[in-house]
């Protein structure tokens, strides 16, 4: 395996170990202000509580905060706290990767996975799940195992636009392997995706995301993005056609590849200097690529697209000037088609610094 494409897979292996430990912060609302002490399991009093009319509105920004799961309609400040999983299993708070969450195109459910926790080096360390969990976002639900994969390591997985399937990329001793599991039938085939040549070896290009026509995905090898055709066989999933999605090499983060709902662009976070990140999109027709939310002033960047695809929903961790994590994390949103986008902040808070504090998962 490269040292490039192991250096993204560290996006689902980055979850900061918090084993029993909820810590005190102050918050801020959008506008700066600082609001009262809460803990980490307590939304922030940023807006008076939404009615049950406001909740079951369309248009909301899913993300997490902590293990938390809520949603917010942007530029009102109504949050609403979802149900907490990990009241009813408090080991998800020390194991939830959230970075790995993945909401149902319904939205009623979410696919996660939970860090495999082992010693290294005489220290704890967190590492990329081995199996996928299921669970509705309406109850206190654990949630259930979906799949698990059998000597290697998951370093991606995402719905596909039915519901009816969940794709994953995973690694084992023989590289990266591709899998399409079908929820209804249980049944796990092999997505066969195209090949390419590094070092004198084959490698498989991994998936990234599922095009919401069911007949596309954004693949990806050592730095490069790609659209490929892709459909179902009687005992594999096959590619057909591929056309290059990104200009130049770049360390695309694993897990942040995303369609618009229109289809016409793709939305992906790209790893800068050190930990600094940047937001891009590449359309599909042409391929232009535009940089969204430039590096230097954000890491753990997680974007979300709008319903109407003008609008890119993203969480970020904010950077000092020495290219450290400062403490403060925000949810904002910006016009994907704005000729210098300007971020419109959602929410906004302060916290320890090793913290990951907010991440959008969706925009329904």
């Amino acid at each position: 395996m490269s040292s490039t494409r192991r250096n993204t897979f560290v996006g689902l292996a980055v979850l900061i170990l918090a084993v029993g430990v909820l810590f005190a912060i102050r918050g801020c609302q959008p506008d700066g202000k600082p609001v009262a002490n809460v803990t980490a399991a307590v939304m922030p009093p940023s807006a008076p509580r939404p009615s049950a009319a406001d909740s079951a509105r369309p248009g909301q920004i899913y993300f997490h905060r902590d293990v938390a799961l809520a949603k917010i309609i942007p530029g009102e400040g109504l949050a609403t706290q979802l149900p907490d999983a990990a009241a009813v299993d408090l080991q998800l708070n020390a194991t939830y990767q959230i970075q790995s969450d993945r909401l149902s195109p319904d939205a009623t459910r979410i696919i996660f996975g939970k860090a495999v926790i082992r010693e290294i080096d005489g220290h704890l360390g967190s590492f990329p799940p081995q199996a996928i969990f299921v669970r509705q976002i309406d109850r206190s639900d654990p949630g259930k195992l979906l799949l698990r994969i059998g000597g290697g390591e998951i370093h991606n997985f995402l719905w596909s636009p039915d519901s009816a399937n969940v794709a994953i990329a995973w690694h084992n001793e023989q590289g990266i392997q591709n899998t399409i599991f079908n929820i209804a039938s249980q049944q796990p085939l092999e997505a066969r995706l195209p090949k390419y040549h590094v070092d004198g070896k084959d490698h498989t290009m991994a998936i990234d995301a599922w095009a919401p026509d069911g007949k596309r995905m954004a693949v990806s090898d050592d730095g490069w993005l790609y659209l490929i055709g892709i459909e179902r066989r009687q005992d594999h999933w096959a590619w057909a056609g591929r056309k290059r999605l990104t200009k130049e090499k770049q360390r695309i983060l694993t897990g942040t590849c995303t369609f618009s709902p229109d289809g016409r662009n793709v939305a992906f976070v790209t790893i800068e200097k050190g930990v600094a990140m940047s937001l891009q999109v590449a359309a599909v027709d042409d391929g232009e690529q535009r940089t969204i939310v430039p590096a230097g002033k954000f890491t753990d960047l997680s974007p979300a697209w709008s319903p109407d695809s003008r609008k890119i929903a993203y969480s970020a961790a904010h950077l000092d000037a020495d290219g450290q994590r400062a403490g403060r994390s925000g949810i904002y949103t910006v016009e994907v088609a704005a000729e210098n986008p300007q971020p419109t902040p959602i929410l906004e808070e302060v916290h320890p610094p090793p913290i990951m504090r907010l991440r959008v998962i969706d925009w329904r």
